[in-house]
């Protein structure tokens, strides 16, 4: 599999940092918001996967990433005294999928997990969210680059 090399179009800081506080759809999945970068969000459990997409001619940008136990949710059904243990992973899923026009993270992650947020014996999961920004191939006489 090839890696795909995109520059990415200059995108004002408030666009980005407008939508870092996660919201979109919560659950499972993504949903998008309104405004010129659609936010993509979403929770994604044990066995589940983020999957960040955009249309060609943009890439994804993430907006934010936490993993842990962050709150009793649909990944969490109870509390044994370690909700709220979390670590911010957008450095990592910058790594993974910023730049990229799709990417996919599997629940559980080894990058991830290596954080160390909680105990080990608990289960965390992935809270993500990403835009789409306007990017342009850098290598488009390259036929295996999208």
């Amino acid at each position: 599999m090839s890696s795909s090399v995109y520059y990415i179009a200059p995108v004002a800081a408030a666009a980005v940092d407008d939508v870092s506080g996660g919201g979109g759809s919560g659950g499972n999945g993504v949903g998008s918001g309104g405004g010129a970068f659609p936010r993509q969000s979403g929770v994604f459990c044990e066995t589940e996967a983020f999957n960040a997409t955009c249309e060609m001619g943009f890439v994804v940008v993430m907006t934010y990433a936490h993993y842990g136990r962050m709150k009793l949710s649909r990944c969490v059904k109870q509390d044994y005294g370690h909700v709220g243990c979390s670590a911010d992973v957008r450095d990592l899923a910058d790594y993974k999928c910023s730049a990229r026009r799709k990417c996919t993270v599997r629940i559980p992650d080894a990058v991830f997990a290596a954080t160390k947020p909680c105990p080990d014996d608990l289960k965390p999961y992935l809270e993500a969210g990403y835009i789409c920004v306007k990017g342009r191939n850098c290598c488009p006489r390259v036929a295996s680059c999208q």
